[in-house]
C-alpha cells in the first residue's frame, strides 16, 4: 500500500496492522551484514548474561593484574633482551581504567553528546560541544601524555626490542582495562538504577499497606 507501495498490510487473528517496508529491509540487512563475531557479541555481551561477567572479570584481571605486576614482566624482558633495566609498575593501563570509569558515567548521562563528538563529528579542539565533550577531551589528552612518557621511557630503557615489547604489552593491558572497566561500570550503574527503582516501589507499597492498617 501507499503511494510508492512502501507499506505492508498484515492481518492476524482478525486484526489489521501496517509495517513500513524500509524498516523491514533495514532490520534484515543489519542482521545479515553482521559477522559471526558481531552476532556472538550482541548475544552474549549483555550485563544480564553470565558470559559477560566472566569475560569482563578475566580482561580486568589481565589488565590491572598485569599492570601492578609489570615490574616482574620488565624483569623477564630484561633477562631475555639483556637491556639492564629494572622496570616499574605500568601506569598507562591504570589511567586507562580511570578513563573507562569517566567515559561510562558520561555515556549514561550524556550519551548523545558523547556519540556525536567521538563518532559522528570528532574534532581535536571540542569548542562548542559542551561539558561532556571537554571532559572526554581532557581524559584523552591525559592518556596521550602518559603514553608519550611510556614511549620515552621504553625507547630509552637500553634495548629497542625491550622498549617495543613494553609498549605493546602495556597497550594491550590498557585496552583490556579500559574496555572491562567501562563495561562493568555501565553494568553497575544500570543495576544500581534498577535496585533504586525497585526499592522506591517497594517502600511506596509498604507505605500504602501501613496506611490501610491504621
Amino acid at each position: 500500500g501507499g503511494k510508492w507501495n512502501e507499506w505492508l498490510k498484515i492481518k492476524y487473528k482478525g486484526k489489521t496492522g501496517y509495517v513500513n517496508l524500509n524498516y523491514l529491509r533495514a532490520t534484515t540487512v543489519e542482521k545479515e551484514s553482521k559477522s559471526g563475531i558481531e552476532k556472538w557479541t550482541s548475544k552474549n555481551m549483555k550485563w544480564n548474561n553470565w558470559t559477560f561477567w566472566i569475560i569482563m572479570v578475566v580482561l580486568l584481571a589481565i589488565g590491572l593484574g598485569g599492570s601492578f605486576m609489570f615490574e616482574r614482566i620488565d624483569g623477564l624482558l630484561d633477562r631475555i633482551t639483556n637491556s639492564d633495566y629494572e622496570g616499574n609498575v605500568a601506569y598507562f593501563p591504570i589511567f586507562a581504567g580511570f578513563t573507562g570509569v569517566v567515559f561510562a558515567i558520561l555515556m549514561i548521562i550524556w550519551q548523545d553528546s558523547i556519540e556525536y563528538y567521538l563518532f559522528e563529528n570528532f574534532s581535536i579542539w571540542p569548542a562548542g560541544y559542551g561539558f561532556a565533550a571537554w571532559v572526554v577531551w581532557i581524559a584523552l589528552v591525559i592518556n596521550l601524555i602518559i603514553f608519550i612518557f611510556l614511549l620515552i621511557e621504553s625507547l630509552t630503557c637500553g634495548s629497542i626490542i625491550h622498549g617495543l615489547l613494553r609498549i605493546i604489552i602495556q597497550t594491550v593491558f590498557a585496552v583490556f582495562t579500559f574496555f572491562s572497566v567501562f563495561a562493568i561500570t555501565i553494568a553497575f550503574i544500570i543495576i544500581a538504577i534498577i535496585v533504586m527503582v525497585a526499592l522506591l516501589l517497594l517502600s511506596s507499597l509498604l507505605r500504602r499497606v501501613v496506611v490501610k492498617e491504621y
